[in-house]
């Protein structure tokens, strides 16, 4: 009999708990390497970012809300998104690229958004509708006391995330957030959020926020402009890419 350490449950990668090696989740990145080649003839900017919006996001980040994605495996689906789209002039600047292949911004291009979101929202789904898992939610965050430091703080968080509640944490360690506990979150800006309280799509918009204002963030410190860190507005540029 062979024993095996991970297995394919429901399309997402399964250890029991122990683990993770992610084997599901980096063959979605690779088998959409595959079929998004046979759109590189589409040169429209809003062609190809509805096809990532669509379909290519959803593909990539399918299982997310269980297990999270690592930091590694999400620069890689990033820089996927910013390959398929038509906006890149020597690619200057990923973020910079994806918040100007949709007219909506990289909320609907960008796989940091979806990657981000999946498991806050999720559990912040959960505390809100009272569901029955509430119980084990909570002995699985207890479970991750030992190892929240690590978690949140350590070079390779996610290589200790083994279910949603080390996703969670994790995921919200990269935006700047803290997990307080079960009910509890801790945004970036210190603003406490209680589950309880405030609803999913709520919880979505803050998720998002905070996203987009890391990512411009790391984009001010690449590009050597500090005074973009607070920001970049693009509404100007985008109104002028997708006038055409």
């Amino acid at each position: 009999m062979l024993e095996k350490t991970t297995v394919k449950q429901l399309g997402i990668d399964y250890a029991g708990g122990k683990f993770l090696q992610r084997i599901v989740q980096r063959g979605r990145v690779t088998n959409m390497k595959r079929r998004m080649v046979r759109f590189r003839q589409a040169k429209r900017v809003t062609r190809m970012s509805k096809i990532m919006s669509v379909g290519g996001i959803p593909a990539l980040t399918y299982g997310a809300a269980v297990h999270g994605v690592a930091d590694g495996m999400l620069r890689e689906m990033r820089v996927l998104a910013g390959e398929m789209t038509a906006t890149s002039v020597a690619r200057r600047n990923l973020t910079l690229d994806l918040e100007l292949a949709h007219p909506l911004g990289a909320v609907k291009c960008d796989p940091a958004n979806c990657a981000n979101r999946a498991p806050i929202c999720m559990w912040a789904k959960c505390v809100w509708d009272s569901d029955a898992c509430c119980a084990s939610m909570s002995r699985a965050l207890s479970r991750q006391q030992d190892k929240r430091l690590r978690l949140t703080a350590g070079k390779q968080p996610w290589s200790i995330v083994g279910g949603p509640a080390g996703a969670v944490i994790a995921t919200a360690g990269r935006i700047g957030w803290s997990v307080a506990d079960q009910h509890t979150l801790v945004d970036e800006r210190g603003y406490t959020l209680d589950l309880r309280e405030v609803d999913p799509r709520s919880i979505a918009a803050h998720v998002d926020r905070a996203t987009k204002a890391m990512l411009h963030r790391e984009a001010a410190k690449a590009l050597g402009a500090p005074e973009l860190a607070n920001g970049i507005w693009l509404e100007p540029v985008r109104k002028v890419v997708f006038s055409k």
